[in-house]
């Protein structure tokens, strides 16, 4: 339950625009629950396609991570 607890507070605690923000959460006897902000069209699995096609699409997307895991360095977190 305590690394629930700390994953909760640490998405509640970055705000970066790339990196989805947690908003709510809730427990019951059995689970958690986390609310995230929407965050249309980030998901890999659903874009890996266009990478196929375009190199600078990919090289767009691998920049983007570099500068979200970048974020998460400069505030100690990875």
């Amino acid at each position: 339950i305590e690394r629930t607890v700390n994953e909760k507070n640490f998405l509640q605690a970055i705000d970066h625009p790339l990196i989805v923000n947690a908003k709510h959460n809730f427990w019951n006897n059995d689970n958690a629950y986390i609310a995230f902000d929407l965050s249309v069209g980030g998901e890999l699995q659903r874009t890996r396609h266009l990478f196929k096609n375009s190199m600078k699409i990919l090289l767009n997307f691998i920049e983007l991570i570099f500068l979200a895991l970048n974020f998460l360095h400069e505030v100690g977190i990875v």
